[in-house]
């Protein structure tokens, strides 16, 4: 396996993990990946809360961190491999695995969630927080668009 590759749809993360048990192996090795994704997560939405915060109060903010943390360990179990390997190393198992999380998709269920609490997403919209996920978002959609319609023939 190479490094991690670069994505705009989603994020990656990418974790190794020796065992007796090749199926050990490769448990390890997703849960150390899906690790790196959850770190990459709160850095991205720790600048969305960020700028909001400079905006609104602590109940707002207190509801919107919690609706980051429900969306992010949704959709960290919904994480797949996008990639892996095994080597024998001395009569154990090494696995390296390359998860992928679809970021707009995250993004998308985030958007959601605070559209539930309407008070909450009238203030977030009045935000420079919205317009950085509201990009993510549209840009997520679109690719999306692209995928399903049919290609014509040249």
């Amino acid at each position: 396996m190479t490094d991690k590759p670069d994505s705009a749809e989603s994020l990656l993360g990418t974790g190794t993990a020796v065992s007796d048990g090749m199926q050990t192996a490769l448990r390890k090795a997703k849960t150390r990946a899906r690790g790196d994704i959850a770190s990459t997560v709160e850095v991205r939405f720790e600048s969305l809360t960020k700028d909001f915060q400079e905006e609104v109060s602590g109940e707002y903010l207190q509801q919107f961190t919690q609706a980051q943390k429900e969306v992010t360990s949704q959709f960290l179990m919904g994480t797949t491999a996008r990639d892996q390997a095994l080597m024998e190393e001395g009569g154990q198992y090494r696995a390296y695995v390359l998860m992928e999380m679809p970021i707009g998709q995250a993004s998308k269920e985030l958007l959601s969630k605070l559209r539930a609490n309407e008070e909450l997403y009238e203030r977030f919209r009045a935000s420079e927080a919205f317009d950085e996920l509201k990009t993510e978002v549209e840009r997520y959609e679109d690719t999306r668009s692209e995928e399903k319609s049919p290609q014509s023939p040249n």
